[in-house]
């Protein structure tokens, strides 16, 4: 029987993990207050030297200022990422496996019903905070087509591999930046071209070609691809969420059935306000979740119950997609995908 999250929450708030949380928090909150003292001591600096200062002096001053603000924002941000590495580490791992006991349990009920529990697969994922998606592999996801150059930085993190019953599984977190040099400041500029979360599963059909989904509200980046020509589907009410693009409109319509329709806009209201995209192609999902970062700590809060049912809630959400699409429920001339891990290597 899965552990309830009342029991798992109580069990780690005894740990020796908990107390070495709390010193690292403590920690964390010096840090703060020293960014916060060295950001003031750079600002007063550089508006004594706007104050008294002349010409190239004057500049500088402008320039102390940017610095001021930019050093203080890194190192807040450093120390967030520090603490919330901690947190993760230790909140996330048995959590997952208390939903992923659920999904096991869930499976195991559902076979009952149809009668196939027998050669019942054992339900895993494994989480690594400090890895992410293959990025060759992203990339050769026709949505990220355009994610490509030497102008790119990608940071990833909080990735989840596994398998549910039937489906090979991963999802992660990811920052894709495009740097800019400008000639009029002889500067670097960065600016995000993307921000969100990607999932990817096997597919429940077997398919070839590309058919792409992209919701018509939310924040979306203007790198994300549409692959083949418009259509239209057999639900108005999913064509006013989504536009719909594919390399072979029967196939398209194969993949999108009714139920599979209703399915997706379910998995819309999900994630109301933000863009979503999905894509369809050669046997698997592809699921883009823009402008968000999930998993993380409450700023530098307590680990209180409400703060860690929400990370609690993300994995569940993120998990719960392989049956909200009925994924397990294979269509008889599709195979199991031995080569999935092949295909979607997690490694940098």
């Amino acid at each position: 029987m899965a552990d309830s999250y009342e029991d798992i929450l109580s069990e780690l708030s005894r740990s020796k993990h908990w107390g070495h949380l709390e010193e690292v928090r403590k920690i964390a909150l010096r840090r703060r207050v020293y960014a916060w003292i060295l950001g003031f001591f750079l600002l007063v600096l550089s508006l004594g030297m706007m104050l008294f200062g002349s010409g190239d002096v004057v500049f500088s001053g402008f320039g102390g200022l940017f610095v001021s603000v930019f050093i203080t924002r890194y190192c807040l941000r450093i120390v967030r990422k520090t603490y919330s590495a901690e947190y993760k580490k230790l909140f996330i791992p048995p959590l997952v496996t208390s939903v992923i006991t659920q999904a096991a349990n869930s499976d195991t009920q559902a076979s009952r019903g149809n009668g196939s529990q027998r050669n019942q697969p054992a339900n895993r994922c494994s989480f690594y905070h400090d890895r992410h998606i293959n990025i060759s592999l992203l990339q050769r996801i026709p949505l990220f087509a355009k994610y490509v150059g030497d102008d790119l930085i990608f940071h990833g993190e909080d990735l989840f591999s596994g398998k549910i019953n039937k489906t090979d599984f991963q999802f992660s977190d990811f920052l894709i930046k495009r740097e800019y040099k400008s000639k009029l400041v002889d500067q670097t500029f960065e600016f995000t071209i993307f921000r969100g979360l990607v999932f990817i599963a096997d597919f429940h059909k077997a398919f070839e070609g590309t058919t792409t989904l992209m919701s018509r509200k939310g924040k979306k980046y203007k790198r994300q691809r549409m692959i083949g020509s418009r259509m239209n589907t057999v639900s108005h009410e999913f064509d006013r969420l989504f536009r719909t693009t594919t390399t072979d409109e029967i196939t398209a319509r194969y993949l999108l059935p009714a139920n599979i329709i209703e399915r997706i806009i379910h998995l819309r209201k999900l994630f109301p306000k933000n863009g979503v995209s999905i894509c369809l192609h050669n046997g698997i999902v592809v699921i883009a979740i823009q402008d968000v970062d999930y998993f993380e700590a409450d700023g530098l809060n307590k680990p209180e119950s409400k703060a860690v049912r929400h990370t609690y809630e993300q994995i569940q959400t993120l998990v719960s997609i392989i049956e909200l699409l009925n994924l397990n429920i294979r269509i008889w001339n599709k195979r199991n995908e031995k080569d999935f891990y092949a295909t979607t290597s997690s490694h940098d």
